[in-house]
């Protein structure tokens, strides 16, 4: 959005102004007999602690924000040991995953992910590798 930049805080915690907060409802409150929320970056610093502290059928629940750096991109997990919901809390205007011209934003490769596996409402920009961009798609993307 033109005139909108990220605070200080490289990585987390901007928040776009026209962005809300969840606050209970659908994606605020977590079923414990599904899984367990993971909060970023309440919780956790990264996105990537987020998912590697998950287990299978956790929700990894992203604030608003702009992440970059280490911990915030070439995200993935192995299939084969769980199967994750990583969210956006307030959807694609609101949390973007900037790869700042190195890597992706997921990388998946022969890591067994299937339909229990859930990325949505992410922003991914600026992703840059031999075998594809932000997610094998150049230019900003939107998941929802």
């Amino acid at each position: 959005m033109p005139g909108w930049t990220p605070d200080s805080d490289p990585g987390r915690k901007a928040k776009p102004p026209w962005c809300a907060t969840v606050r209970g409802g659908r994606y605020g409150s977590f079923d414990p007999l599904e899984g367990q929320v993971r909060h970023v970056p309440r919780d956790y610093p990264t996105i990537q602690a987020a998912i590697d502290a998950a287990h299978d059928g956790d929700l990894v629940l992203v604030a608003n924000g702009v992440y970059q750096g280490a911990g915030n991109k070439n995200l993935s997990w192995d299939g084969r040991i769980k199967h994750l919901t990583v969210k956006s809390a307030n959807g694609p205007l609101c949390a973007v995953i900037d790869c700042e011209g190195d890597g992706r934003a997921f990388v998946f490769a022969d890591t067994l992910q299937n339909h229990l596996d859930v990325i949505d409402g992410f922003t991914m920009q600026n992703g840059n590798s031999q075998a594809g961009g932000d997610s094998t798609a150049a230019g900003p993307r939107r998941w929802s």
